[in-house]
């Protein structure tokens, strides 16, 4: 049985998976899916966010890094496979994939809409790792 933190979570990411949908779709005109084929399109949207975030309250920039990933996590947790937790340590949701690695979405989506790279499509190809 997972602990309540994750539990708590999990039952949020439908919520979240269709919100940033939602804004995707109304504010760029971008279909996603929880699927790696979405991952330009999550690029696309973590880009503008970049280029924007001196516009961005603390608030705002909270509910990007949920949204964004949450919606990351996803789509590797669909790919690989692996269960959400929250780090009791981090306090942040990570996907323990099959193979035993953890992928920290939070953390690769905060590093994009801070400092502009790495770029969440370079997951695509090797594949997200701890």
């Amino acid at each position: 049985m997972a602990d309540p933190s994750t539990e708590r979570f999990v039952a949020q990411v439908p919520a979240l998976l269709a919100e940033l949908e939602r804004r995707a779709e109304a504010l760029f005109g971008l279909a996603l899916t929880p699927t790696l084929a979405s991952l330009p399109a999550l690029e696309e949207i973590a880009d503008f966010l970049w280029q924007m975030r001196e516009r961005f309250d603390l608030h705002d920039r909270q509910i990007n890094l949920l949204l964004l990933g949450t919606y990351l996590g996803e789509m590797v947790r669909r790919a690989e496979g692996g269960a959400w937790r929250v780090d009791a340590g981090a306090g942040l949701p990570v996907v323990d994939r099959p193979d035993g690695r953890v992928f920290r979405p939070m953390e690769a989506v905060g590093q994009r809409l801070t400092l502009g790279a790495p770029p969440l499509t370079a997951l695509g190809s090797s594949g997200p790792g701890e």
